[in-house]
């Protein structure tokens, strides 16, 4: 399973090109990610959240955080649809319980675990990333990319 990994240019007025890292590069609110090949190009933009959100089908592809968070964020995910494009990106940047919800009936996988319906996978360590995508089974969401301990319920 590969990581999301995150590089943050030491000044906010660095500018390109920025270090080949193969990582993720957040950049005043939006992100840029290294492709095959070589380069950068634009890819998410980073989404705070401190409140529980439902999330939409078009927020996919953005990175959602935890910043400034007093207590657990729930995030819920949209219902299932078999989309191998449609990835939603976290990032746990405040100590508190980021929660990542499937809808009724869906369920989340994470390697041999699979939560129950409805369930969750949570995490409340700064800086573990997850990125979650639909399976080809109904109803199933299952984690392709994660840094850190996620807890699945």
């Amino acid at each position: 399973m590969s990581a999301l990994k995150a590089y943050v240019p030491t000044r906010p007025t660095q500018s390109p090109p920025y270090p080949d890292t193969g990582y993720f590069v957040f950049i005043n609110g939006g992100a840029t990610r290294k492709i095959p090949g070589g380069g950068l190009q634009a890819a998410r933009r980073l989404t705070t959240k401190t409140l529980n959100y439902t999330l939409l089908t078009t927020d996919a592809g953005n990175v959602f955080d935890n910043t400034g968070a007093g207590g657990i964020v729930i995030l819920t995910l949209p219902p299932w649809v078999a989309d191998p494009n449609l990835k939603f990106y976290f990032m746990v940047t405040a100590a508190q319980m980021l929660r990542i919800k499937a809808p009724s009936p869906a369920k989340i996988a994470n390697d041999v675990t699979n939560s129950a319906a409805a369930g969750y996978i949570q995490n409340n360590q700064p800086f573990c990333a997850l990125c979650l995508v639909p399976t080809s089974v109904v109803d199933q969401w299952a984690v392709e990319s994660a840094t850190g301990n996620w807890g699945v319920l």
